[in-house]
């Protein structure tokens, strides 16, 4: 039993050992790394450590404007959109702290993201069809993501995946 113990134990270094340098390879930089039995092998990397204060906040301030934009639009058009079923509008929370704040506009909705290292990651839009839920991005580094999700029966939970230059990654939001 011990030796099955450690020899998982072992594999489970190895891999870890591999995706951090395959992940450097990418020029991601890994500010927190956790395992658990409960929660698994978790990474948060640390995306926006080089970009200069001052670069950050204008690229942030591009965001909002983009998010309003948008909002504005949706805004406008809401009448000519068929009822919503679920709302999902409201503050949401993922589990490495990020909270996102997601606006309705009948189906069309916009996202943001705020960490709490950096403020404004990332904002988007979409749209809600019954539960499945479609978002493009763009993050504070420019660079363009696409969201697809699914919200829960109850409308509590919000889960799926987002891709961004080139990965995947899994995204699991709660209120």
């Amino acid at each position: 039993m011990k030796k099955t113990s450690a020899l998982i134990w072992v594999v489970l270094v190895l891999v870890v050992i591999l995706v951090a340098y395959l992940i450097s390879q990418q020029s991601r930089t890994i500010k927190e790394f956790s395992v658990s039995p409960k929660d698994g092998v978790h990474f948060t990397f640390e995306q926006y450590e080089g970009v200069p204060h001052e670069e950050l906040r204008q690229r942030q301030d591009e965001l909002q404007t983009r998010l309003h934009n948008a909002q504005e639009e949706f805004s406008q058009n809401r009448q000519s959109q068929p009822p919503y079923q679920y709302n999902i509008a409201g503050l949401w929370r993922a589990a490495n702290g990020a909270s996102y704040t997601i606006n309705q506009f009948g189906n069309s909705i916009t996202i943001q993201e705020q960490s709490p290292l950096y403020g404004v990651t990332a904002v988007g839009w979409g749209v809600i069809a019954g539960q499945e839920i479609n978002i493009d991005y763009v993050n504070a580094l420019y660079a363009n993501g696409r969201a697809v999700l699914r919200v829960s029966e109850d409308s509590r939970q919000i889960t799926g995946t987002c891709s961004l230059a080139g990965q995947t990654f899994y995204l699991s939001l709660f209120r």
